[in-house]
């Protein structure tokens, strides 16, 4: 708004009508869906990382996704992926390699573990 526009305005004084508040709830239910409808690719959560891993790897970053041995039963699989500039870091600095491993720092779908594991040069 311009400076003009700006003092025309008048203060009223008068409360919001509770039901066109906005709280701190709306905002982060709105961040929330926004995020979710950008992240879930479909409704499957295998089919949603494959898609994820499409969309990655035709974006030039080198990506994996495996069914992990041993856990086909249980739909368990082992995912990574690299940007590009990542992996040029890693070409220049990787004489020293280290396997950072978070275990249980979140639960999948079902309710399983998810293991992160981190490569640091």
């Amino acid at each position: 708004m311009s400076s003009e526009e700006l003092a025309e305005l008048k203060v009223d004084n008068t409360p919001l009508p509770y039901s066109i508040k906005i709280s701190a709830q709306d905002i982060y239910n709105v961040v929330r869906r926004k995020a979710k409808h950008e992240t879930i690719l479909a409704p499957e959560i295998g089919e949603s990382v494959k898609l994820w891993m499409e969309r990655l790897w035709g974006t030039r970053w080198s990506t994996l996704y495996e069914l992990t041995p041993g856990e086909e039963g249980r739909g368990g699989y082992t995912l990574a992926f690299v940007s590009p500039w990542q992996k040029k870091l890693i070409g220049e600095y990787a004489d020293t390699v280290c396997l950072d491993s978070t275990h249980n720092t979140c639960k999948g779908m079902d309710k399983e573990k998810v293991f992160l594991n981190t490569v640091l040069t």
